[in-house]
């Protein structure tokens, strides 16, 4: 099983002006599924890194972090169940003198 949390990011000319969204504010999940990050973008977009607000909760087995352009997929849940769990959407923009925006959703291992 795969859910999905559609990101938003439209880069502005500095992190102020940049818009970062997701359409859920927690995306339920399985132990053994997925979690896939799709982006929709305008602007002098870049990438963006999915990581974990706090290195010790982290429901993937693995990687700390997922980072990608259009779309970032996570690892196999590993749990435990009944959980949330803080995440952190970071979008860059602007290229190498760019600049970055977090947004703070949650993950809930069902």
């Amino acid at each position: 099983r795969r859910d999905t949390a559609n990101v938003m990011v439209a880069c502005g000319r500095d992190a102020a002006s940049t818009t970062v969204a997701v359409d859920v504010d927690t995306v339920k999940v399985k132990v053994g599924g997925r979690v896939l990050w799709p982006v929709t973008a305008s602007g002098a977009y870049d990438s963006i890194v999915v990581a974990p607000k706090d290195d010790k909760r982290w429901p993937f087995a693995g990687n700390r972090t997922f980072g990608g352009t259009n779309r970032v997929q996570s690892l196999p849940v590993r749990g435990p169940k009944k959980a949330d769990y803080a995440y952190k959407v970071t979008a860059f923009c602007g290229g190498p003198s760019g600049f970055a925006k977090v947004l703070d959703p949650d993950i809930y291992v069902d």
